[in-house]
């Protein structure tokens, strides 16, 4: 029993939570997203957190704080914003590279 107690404690330590925290942690009031809460956020005052969610199967993102969740978006579209950014950091990298490329193979005195 000490050991089951020291496990379930270890589960509900802030340090090996992941990122996103469960829903099971989820506050009851839902409000939309304001300036406010995103400025809680960025300060570390509110996590992210998974929350069910009507519009999507998946649930939705929120931020959370004791009081209350601000529900960002549904996870569906928060993973295609991600993959289209990572698309777009890509494509400026590789667009970067061509270019510096293109300039140091012009300054180097090659006979070709």
């Amino acid at each position: 029993s000490a050991a089951l107690s020291h496990s379930r404690a270890a589960l509900s330590s802030p340090r090996l939570s992941s990122p996103v925290a469960s829903a099971a942690q989820q506050p009851q009031k839902v409000v939309s997203l304001t300036p406010a809460s995103a400025v809680a956020f960025a300060r570390g005052e509110m996590q992210l957190v998974s929350v069910p969610c009507d519009a999507d199967s998946d649930g939705c993102l929120a931020f959370c704080d004791a009081e209350e969740c601000a529900v960002v978006a549904p996870s569906g579209v928060v993973q295609r914003l991600k993959v289209g950014g990572y698309f777009a950091l890509w494509f400026l990298l590789s667009v970067g590279y061509s270019i510096t490329n293109k300039r140091v193979t012009n300054a180097l005195p090659c006979p070709w």
